[in-house]
């Protein structure tokens, strides 16, 4: 009989036990497995991308440049590109002046390093702004096999000023104020979906901007637009190019954004 009662008196204790555990067991966030989902705003935020990066540049259509005064007193290929050190006293069989105007090109042909008559005329025909190139089909000596060997180099140009054309607040300044410009633009652009844009314009001698004509798409309508109106609005913020004489001289200009080709 005592053991009965034993055995009663510990199994009504192990209830109360478990009663116990049931009610006094708080259920609240921290008890619960570390799986609870973040904040909203907090998501979100993880979630944007950053915009992404352009490419930006204000300057001559070609990375050479060459002034009118010094174009105008050459007499050679040597004089407007000197011979790289690998191409000693390079031999021309064969030199290509070409002036590029829109969509066509103007040619003269000679046959050594010294311009023609045809070709002096054409080369004092360019002024400031134009573009072009020389082609020139050499024999020199191959400094790694030490033997002659035949090739060719092809060099574009852009004419510019004695004294550029500048945004009166620096290069720098103007590409902060692009890019304070467009960054609020730049959200959902993709990186991959950019392609070179340019848009020309002309800093006139009184320091305005004008004939500002778009050229080719970034790939975003919107972008291409900003960057139109933009320029636009940049009347009398520009310090106009000056000549040899020190004369103030209209200059135009290009800007490239997106994503630069080679």
């Amino acid at each position: 009989m005592k053991k009965l009662a034993l055995i009663l008196s510990t199994a009504l204790f192990s209830l109360s036990l478990m009663a116990f555990a049931i009610v006094k067991w708080p259920v609240s966030e921290s008890n619960l497995p570390n799986c609870s989902k973040k904040p909203i705003e907090a998501t979100q935020n993880s979630c944007k991308k950053e915009p992404v990066n352009m490419d930006l540049k204000v300057g001559p259509r070609f990375a050479n440049t060459i002034s009118k005064e010094g174009l105008h007193q050459a007499s050679s290929i040597n004089d407007i590109i000197p011979p790289s050190a690998p191409l000693s006293n390079p031999q021309y069989n064969s030199v290509l002046v070409t002036k590029l105007v829109q969509s066509m090109e103007i040619s003269e042909s000679g046959k050594s390093h010294l311009f023609t008559p045809k070709q002096k005329e054409l080369i004092l025909s360019m002024d400031y702004s134009n573009d072009f190139y020389l082609r020139g089909d050499y024999t020199a000596l191959d400094p790694h096999s030490g033997l002659m060997k035949e090739d060719y180099q092809i060099s574009y140009f852009t004419i510019i000023p004695e004294i550029q054309a500048s945004f009166h607040e620096g290069q720098e300044a103007l590409i902060n104020l692009i890019k304070d410009t467009i960054r609020p633009k730049l959200h959902g652009v993709e990186e991959g979906g950019l392609r070179p844009g340019r848009i020309n314009f002309v800093v006139t001698e009184e320091g305005n901007i004008n004939q500002v004509e778009f050229e080719s798409t970034c790939g975003y309508d919107l972008i291409d637009e900003e960057f139109s109106s933009l320029l636009k609005g940049m009347k009398g913020k520009w310090i106009p190019a000056t000549n040899a004489e020190g004369e103030k001289v209209s200059q135009e200009l290009v800007f490239f954004y997106g994503k630069m080709g080679c």
